[in-house]
């Protein structure tokens, strides 16, 4: 399945919303792309590899970890559970809460409108980050090709941004 919309957080790009897509195979193949006009951030899980990425104008970083732990990622529970999701779930550093869960056409199961990520981390309102759901569309099988682009990239530190941001 493939997400993408508009994702926003109050004190970040100027409070205007920048964009994301989100493609997912199952518990183990996930990738997330959010980028603006002069950043992007990649997060990857592919099988026992995760890893995440970003770039801001000329600076990059990137870590990754190939020990299979759970991952905390933006809607990875809607291909790594069984459905029907629950509304909200707590995970060791964040809290998600999906809201207005809607069947989608072509999909085969309820996706959300809307998904707030909150940092439980820190106690500033301001870590909540919302994911606005613009578009589902299903997909057959894993990119493998988008995936291992992603994951050369997060690796190497480089090419993070691909055709989205900086």
């Amino acid at each position: 399945m493939r997400l993408a919309g508009r994702v926003s957080r109050p004190g970040v790009n100027g409070d205007q919303p920048w964009r994301f897509e989100i493609v997912g195979f199952g518990a183990r193949s996930y990738l997330r792309r959010e980028w603006g006009p002069s950043f992007c951030i990649v997060q990857l899980v592919d099988g026992s590899f995760s890893g995440s990425g970003s770039q801001s104008g000329e600076r990059g970083g990137s870590n990754h970890d190939d020990s299979g732990e759970p991952v905390e990622a933006p809607m990875l529970r809607l291909w790594s559970e069984p459905g029907p999701h629950a509304r909200v779930a707590t995970m060791p550093h964040v809290v998600e809460e999906l809201r207005g869960t809607a069947a989608r056409p072509g999909v085969g199961t309820a996706v959300p409108r809307t998904v707030l990520w909150t940092d439980t981390t820190s106690a500033m309102p301001e870590q909540t980050t919302t994911y606005e759901i613009d578009s589902v569309s299903p997909a057959a099988s894993p990119d493998a090709a988008l995936f291992a682009r992603a994951r050369r990239a997060i690796v190497g530190g480089t090419g993070l941004c691909g055709d989205g941001g900086a």
